[in-house]
């Protein structure tokens, strides 16, 4: 399936509006010090020509994704541009300008669905669990290599969520060069139990290919 932009409005269901503003100028070439308070202009993040219209495409792919699931009778969808999970709802971080997961949850949520997030990323999910961490409809489970040496530098075992949404961020975060048997044990022990007893009415995964 060749998927279309998605509309600018669908980036405002999880990103805030300023934010989004500062992004469209960085399309077309312009530069102000605010754009460096959002993100935008660092290494992570430099100004990139048009990035505004990228970032419709891959949301509008994302977004088809979860329609051919939710309307097509498709099990899956994959989209292999998607998963920019760093993007917070108000600045760019990571190499993330928006968060396509963070606005296909919110999306979800609009339509009554509880969703699961897996996460198994080299990377934690900080800009999607920093959105989603008060929610109970939103189950966000992260492997990753722990932060004492990798970015984002988050992700603990400790942080499992607050208020309403305590108990439903679950972080694994492991030694670099964890090996496949020891991965494999942590999935299994924890991902699939999890993901039972919340009862997800959709899942979401992120599957950086850095993991490998």
């Amino acid at each position: 399936f060749e998927p279309k932009p998605c509309e600018p409005e669908m980036l405002a269901l999880f990103h805030d509006k300023e934010y989004l503003e500062i992004l469209k100028k960085t399309s077309s070439g312009e530069f102000e010090l605010a754009m460096l308070k959002k993100g935008i202009g660092t290494d992570d993040c430099p100004l990139v020509p048009d990035i505004y219209s990228y970032c419709l495409n891959v949301v509008g792919a994302t977004l088809e994704g979860v329609n051919l699931v939710l309307d097509g009778g498709f099990q899956r969808a994959f989209n292999p541009i998607g998963g920019f999970h760093h993007g917070y709802r108000g600045h760019a971080e990571g190499f993330c300008y928006i968060n396509d997961v963070g606005v296909a949850i919110e999306y979800l949520l609009k339509l009554g669905k509880r969703v699961a997030f897996i996460d198994i990323d080299a990377h934690h999910c900080n800009g999607l669990e920093d959105a989603f961490k008060a929610n109970d409809q939103v189950l966000n489970i992260s492997l990753h290599e722990t932060g004492d040496t990798l970015y984002p530098k988050t992700g603990y075992e400790s942080d499992y969520g607050e208020g309403k949404g305590q108990g439903f961020s679950i972080n694994v975060p492991l030694l670099g060069k964890t090996d496949d048997e020891v991965y494999w044990e942590a999935f299994y022990r924890i991902v699939p139990p999890a993901v039972k007893a919340f009862a997800p009415d959709f899942v979401i995964a992120e599957v950086g290919a850095d993991t490998m």
